[in-house]
């Protein structure tokens, strides 16, 4: 009974949070300039259709509603919610928004799914196995592959299996979900051996950061596991050591995996996403993209409202404060889906192109200052405090420099002609991330050692010691 009402309570609860969001999203569809007939014209005039006329643009504009004040057009979208109405897509003639939803949405669902899986196959047995095999070789190798594909994001990843397959191995199974001639066409043998075919480079692409981080939990894990008193007993008594790892050990180290899931899906779902428009698929991802870019109120903010829905407490309760009560958990959740949609909302206003190009000097002042540091300090015992600080500073200064002289025309500036390798400045953090590893060992080199105790403090992040 208990159950029952705190079930109940926590669904009363979310009754206000959905109607916040709801407005916030609606909002933040129309905070560009312009609306959707705005958007229409210029898509037309871009794409040599012509001008359209201002009588036309009227004319949109109150079919849809959209010389209405914001609350009524608000109202008119939310108003269907209670019976499944959620408007129609403009810039699709009117198709209703739920039927795109049926659509599009389990197919991404299946596509989330299966990238979790993936990540779960791949990484469990691969975390058991660099956990007792640790410091060999091959767990060296796996932990450096498994630094990389944390790093990299999905999307970024998925240009790059994109390259790799059209440029080498000329593969005709890259983007989309299935080939053209089976578009519109009913799910038979031959299309579900063709969307077969299609998969593994989404899931790899979704999946590939998951897996890396969960391999990494995995080993771990295991590695605490395997020094309780319970396994030795199991040595004791003559099991064999596959039977320790595999039947004792790994599953009390799989529990807090297990546990994660519900934090991993989130995550998942946003590549997802941004992997989705990069190969075109047939989900939720690129749909999004396109409302946005034509200003469709009602299938953005819907599919921002479905979205949003996922709201994770996890970085406060576990992390910040872990005796918050559940009052102060609401009140948490609350206040970051408001922030959350307003950083949304920001990054909206502006251009995609805008927003590609601070990810990729993010990117790279990241590569040139803590990278090089955080690499060097876990694979290599010798390097101290003066050489990691040295490189930082070196590398940080010089991205900084090179971004303000060629991005926003400091220390006087220079066009396309004149960067330094013919590197512009959204690539030049691999440069100074190199420039970062040199100085910080030539440093390390003509400094103090490292002390033995920062020694033992990275041996135990690499393998966590009870106290």
């Amino acid at each position: 009974m208990s159950l029952f009402i705190y079930a109940f309570k926590r669904f009363i609860f979310s009754i206000p949070i959905v109607v916040l969001i709801s407005i916030l999203c609606f909002g933040i569809i129309q905070l560009p300039p312009g609306d959707y007939a705005d958007a229409y014209a210029a898509l037309a005039a871009s794409t040599g259709g012509g001008t359209v006329s201002k009588e036309y643009i009227d004319q949109l504009r109150e079919r849809y509603g959209l010389d209405q004040p914001f609350w009524v057009q608000y109202w008119k979208w939310v108003k269907g919610f209670p019976s499944g109405d959620f408007g129609i897509a403009m810039s699709l003639q009117g198709t209703p928004v739920v039927d795109l939803l049926k659509e599009r949405l389990p197919m991404t669902l299946f596509l989330n799914f299966s990238a979790l899986i993936f990540a779960l196959m791949i990484a469990l047995p691969i975390g058991l196995y660099s956990a007792t095999h640790k410091y060999s070789i091959l767990d060296y190798i796996l932990t450096l592959i498994a630094f990389i594909g944390i790093a990299i994001p999905g999307f970024i990843l998925a240009v790059l299996i994109i390259a790799i397959s059209i440029f080498y191995f000329d593969s005709a199974y890259i983007g989309r979900l299935y080939s053209n001639e089976f578009i519109g066409k009913e799910w038979n043998y031959d299309k579900i051996i063709d969307f077969l075919k299609h998969l593994p480079v989404p899931i790899i692409a979704i999946g590939i950061a998951q897996t890396s981080n969960t391999m990494r939990i995995m080993r771990g894990n295991m590695l605490d596991v395997l020094k309780q008193p319970f396994i030795q007993t199991a040595r004791s008594k003559g099991l064999s050591e596959n039977a320790v790892n595999w039947k004792h050990a790994a599953r009390i180290a799989i529990n807090p995996i297990i546990s994660r899931i519900g934090v991993y899906l989130p995550e998942i779902i946003a590549t997802e996403m941004l992997v989705s428009i990069v190969l075109n698929l047939n989900t939720i991802g690129p749909l999004f993209y396109d409302s946005l870019i034509s200003q469709d109120m009602y299938l953005a903010g819907t599919i921002l409202l479905v979205i949003s829905a996922s709201v994770s407490h996890d970085l406060i309760k576990r992390v910040y404060y872990p005796e918050i009560s559940e009052k102060g958990e609401l009140i948490a959740a609350r206040i970051s889906a408001f922030f959350a949609v307003c950083i949304a909302g920001y990054f909206g206003i502006n251009p995609p192109g805008f927003v590609a190009a601070v990810v990729a000097l993010a990117f790279g002042l990241a590569a040139a200052s803590f990278f090089p540091a955080i690499v060097m300090g876990i694979f290599y015992k010798q390097m101290n405090k003066q050489g990691a600080i040295a490189g930082m500073l070196v590398g940080i200064s010089l991205m900084v420099y090179y971004m303000l002289k060629f991005k926003f025309n400091f220390f006087g500036g220079g066009s396309a002609d004149d960067y330094w390798f013919g590197i512009s400045p959204e690539g030049f953090g691999s440069v100074a991330m190199v420039v970062n590893f040199v100085i910080s060992y030539i440093v390390m080199k003509f400094t103090s050692p490292t002390p033995e105790k920062i020694k033992k403090i990275v041996d135990n992040i690499r393998i966590p010691e009870h106290e």
